[in-house]
Formats: structure tokens, C-alpha cells, sequence
């Protein structure tokens, strides 16, 4: 998969997804396949979505994005998308819609059909909607596909519902709405070593200050390292029983993993939280704690 980062003069013909597309949950990628289905009419599926590192729309801003742009190039490639562009938002800021469209995506993305959802806005101010897209789309005739709001379980599927559940430590739902296991994913970090002298040694993966964090607490996860599965178990928080002052941290526990994993990176998934994050009175406490935890995991 190719991916721009900024707004290069593509060839051949395009379906184009248009989203941020933070979570890249059930809605979203019913979004993508539209796109991924043009590929038997002859159009190359790509994306056009943005990064919000250095300037966010008015409707972005402060917002704790569910995956890293990484994570989100990682889960288009499985989905069959085949090039992605993706500017800084800066680079879009203050362009009008009418401009937006014939400059960026007729005239250089090449597009011949887009698909987006029903919300979706464009351009300046978050001026253009789907109404004057629709028109657009008319005058240069371009095929449009906008897909409605979805609801799954009695929740309507959106990235801010699913922030609150992560948030909440509800995992199962936040799960059920993105269609797949949520996730962190990063480099091993060195850490203190506290793991290994209780009998339990633990990566470390440093969460982005970008990142929606989970409620602090233990969870059973899954963790993939050297291209295998392995039960885990993963701590997010500042280890409250460990003096001193940290920055909130993700420590995993590999059942069964005897490698020196240090530089290499891991993708954890949650599948439920086990407890909430407490501060034990002695280590030992906390020891007995973790051994109970991982029962739990390896029952």
C-alpha cells in the first residue's frame, strides 16, 4: 500500500474513501469497502483522510484519537485499500469546499467515485456538506455512495462512543462497535525491571499524549510478538504501589514468552478489564494480585 503525505498527482483512475476515520470502526469500514469494491470496475481504492499533529478542525480539536496513524495505514492495508493520502490538516485549513473538490480531488486524486458518510463535511470552516458534495459529484460526474448512520446492540456506531467506553473500561462494547479487537501498539521500551524481581516481567509500551487511554486497571489481552499469539496480561496506569511520579504507562505480562522482546514491537489487544487500577500496601500484595490476575487469564 503507498501512502502520501502530502497532496501528490496520482495516476489512474480512483474510488476514494473521505474521513478521518479515527477507530476505523464497523461504519467506517463500510465506508472503505465501497471503494475496495471498485477495484473490479477498474479504480484503484484509496483514501483520503488527514493527520491532525500539528492543526485539527474545529471539530477534531482535543480530541484523544482511538488509533495512531500508524494503526489506521495497518488496518486500511487489511482491508484492500491500496494508497492513502494523508496530509497534516494544515495543509487543508481555509481551502473552500468548491476549490477542495475540483482541485485536490478531481484534478490531481483523479477520482471517478467517492464514498463517505453521512456527516461527512469538507473545506473551509467545515463549510461543505453532503449536499453540496452531491452537486459536485453531479457536475463532474462522479459516483457517490454515502452510507447512513449505523447502529449495532442498540448503540449508534461512532468513534466518540466508543472513546467513552475505552475510557470507561468498557472493552466488550467498545470491541462490539469497532468489529474487531481494540488495541495498542508500539516499540518495547526499557523499563525499571520491577516485573522481573516479582516473578512477573513485563514489556513497556509508552502511550502518544494523542491517545484516548483506557481506565486505568488490569486487562486480559492478547499479545502478538515474533508473529505469534500468546494470553497476556496488561497493566494501564502509573503503578500507584511504586513510588514516585510517572506518566501513564501499558505493562504486559506474556504467558509463556521466554524472548527478549526489548526493540521490538508488540500489538496488544483487550478483550475485557479484569480490575480496576488500587494501590497495594506491599509489594507482596501486589504479587498476589498479579498471580491472580494471570490464573484468571490462563483459566
Amino acid at each position: 500500500m503507498k501512502i502520501y503525505n502530502t497532496i501528490e498527482t496520482l495516476t489512474g483512475k480512483t474510488a476514494i474513501a473521505l474521513g478521518f476515520f479515527d477507530g476505523l470502526h464497523l461504519a467506517h469500514q463500510e465506508v472503505i469497502k465501497a471503494v475496495v469494491d471498485a477495484k473490479s470496475r477498474g479504480l484503484i481504492p484509496t483514501v483520503m483522510t488527514f493527520s491532525i499533529s500539528k492543526s485539527a478542525p474545529p471539530n477534531k480539536l482535543n480530541i484523544k484519537t482511538i488509533l495512531t496513524d500508524e494503526q489506521k495505514f495497518i488496518e486500511f492495508e487489511k482491508l484492500g485499500v491500496c494508497q492513502v493520502v494523508n496530509p497534516n490538516y494544515s495543509e487543508l485549513h481555509g481551502i473552500e469546499p468548491d476549490y477542495y473538490f475540483e482541485e485536490f480531488l478531481v484534478k490531481r486524486l483523479n477520482v471517478a467515485e467517492i464514498s463517505c458518510g453521512f456527516d461527512y463535511t469538507f473545506g473551509k470552516m467545515a463549510s461543505g456538506n453532503i449536499a453540496l458534495l452531491r452537486e459536485l459529484c453531479e457536475k463532474h460526474n462522479i459516483r457517490l455512495t454515502v452510507l447512513p448512520e449505523l447502529e449495532k446492540d442498540g448503540f449508534t456506531i461512532s468513534s466518540t462512543k466508543i472513546r467513552e467506553c475505552i475510557i470507561e473500561g468498557d472493552i466488550p462494547t467498545a470491541n462490539d462497535l469497532l468489529g474487531y479487537e481494540y488495541y495498542t501498539f508500539g516499540e518495547v521500551q526499557h523499563g525499571k525491571r520491577i516485573g522481573n524481581t516479582i516473578g512477573f516481567p513485563t514489556i513497556n509500551q509508552a502511550l502518544t499524549t494523542s491517545q484516548v487511554i483506557p481506565k486505568y486497571g488490569v486487562y486480559k489481552t492478547t499479545t502478538y510478538i515474533d508473529g505469534q499469539a500468546y494470553k497476556s496480561v496488561t497493566s494501564v496506569g502509573v503503578k500507584p504501589t511504586i513510588a514516585g511520579v510517572r506518566l501513564p504507562l501499558v505493562e504486559t505480562y506474556i504467558i509463556g514468552y521466554k524472548g527478549d522482546a526489548y526493540g521490538k514491537f508488540a500489538k496488544v489487544c483487550y478483550s475485557e478489564m479484569l480490575r480496576e487500577e488500587k494501590k497495594f500496601l506491599s509489594i507482596e500484595e501486589l504479587k498476589q494480585a498479579i498471580a491472580d490476575d494471570v490464573k484468571s487469564v490462563e483459566a
